[in-house]
Parts: structure tokens; C-alpha cells; sequence
């Protein structure tokens, strides 16, 4: 359970750092409010509009397999977005980066219950819950500083290392949902 809350966290963390470095990046560029509002919906859209298929596949999938791949293809979206400077390119690769937000965070939620007696669900949702708005929390800070230090990559960059600390995650639960075969 904590580990699978750890992994929460730093997704969490690693998503609102890159989103809260593109910002402010694409302000600093002079590409104006449109753009900066493209990529704050970019970053929230999807998991929104995705959640019924997302949901079906925590259920049905392998959370090993779909935390692990995840996992690595969000992190190489961030790497590739290091890279990038166009506003269309970066709006694109976001909405990619929350598709994949879209699939590690019911997956994360659906482990556990089966790590768990029912009478612990509560306090292992809570504990879930919690890391993820403690990762939500600092993200803004942290994106800001290293910004401001480093520059935009450096954000982009810690980002993808959260991506392979998801994977590294999956890697490690020892438990695993949607693995059982479905009735006919």
C-alpha cells in the first residue's frame, strides 16, 4: 500500500512539476494566455474524458503490464517534450502525458482492494488519497524553483524520473489486478 501510494505521489508530483515548468516556460516565450490555457486544459482533460475506458482497462488489464508501460512511455513523452519549443507540439505532447495519468491512476486505485481486508480499504484510500495531494501540493513549488533555476528541461527531465518511478513501481507490487480471466 505505500508503495503503490508512493508511486501516486510521485506521479502526482511529476505531473502538476511539468505542467506548472510548461507555463511558465510558454509565458516567458510571449506565446500569451491562449496557449497557456491550451496547456492547463491539455493536462486535465483527458483523464476526465477518458475515465470509461480508462476505468475498463485498470479492471480488465494487467496492472503490472499497464503500470510498467505506462510508465516508460510517459517518460519518454517527457523526454521528448524537453526537446521541443513549439506551443502546438508541447500542447499535444501534454494531452498525451494525462492520457497515460488517465490509465496509472484508476490502475493504482484498483490495487487496493486487493491488497487490503476490507476493514483497512478505508485507511489504504485515505493514505493513497493523501499522497496524491501532498504530491499535487509541492508540485507547483518545486516546478517553479527548478524553473527558475535550471530552466525548462530540468523540470521536464525530473518528470520522466517520476515516470520510471511509476514503472519501477508496477515492477514491484507484488499484487496484480485484472489478471483473472473473464467469465464468457
Amino acid at each position: 500500500v505505500y508503495l503503490a501510494s508512493g508511486a501516486r505521489a510521485v506521479s502526482s508530483c511529476g505531473d502538476f512539476l511539468a505542467a506548472t515548468a510548461l507555463v511558465l516556460a510558454l509565458q516567458q516565450r510571449g506565446a500569451g494566455g491562449f496557449a497557456v490555457a491550451a496547456v492547463l486544459i491539455a493536462a486535465a482533460a483527458p483523464p476526465v474524458l477518458l475515465v470509461r475506458w480508462t476505468g475498463r482497462l485498470a479492471d480488465r488489464a494487467d496492472s503490472r503490464l499497464l503500470l510498467i508501460a505506462t510508465g516508460l512511455a510517459q517518460a519518454a513523452v517527457c523526454v521528448a517534450l524537453a526537446f521541443v519549443s513549439g506551443p502546438a507540439e508541447v500542447i499535444a505532447l501534454v494531452a498525451v502525458l494525462a492520457a497515460g495519468l488517465a490509465v496509472t491512476q484508476p490502475c493504482l486505485s484498483a490495487l487496493l482492494p486487493s491488497m487490503v481486508p476490507a476493514d483497512d480499504l478505508p485507511r489504504a484510500m485515505a493514505l493513497s488519497q493523501t499522497a496524491g495531494s501532498v504530491g499535487m501540493m509541492l508540485a507547483p513549488a518545486l516546478g517553479g524553483l527548478l524553473m527558475g533555476r535550471f530552466g525548462l528541461r530540468v523540470p521536464l527531465l525530473a518528470d520522466a524520473g517520476s515516470y520510471l518511478a511509476v514503472a519501477a513501481g508496477g515492477h514491484l507490487i507484488r499484487t496484480r489486478c485484472g489478471t483473472a480471466p473473464r467469465p464468457r
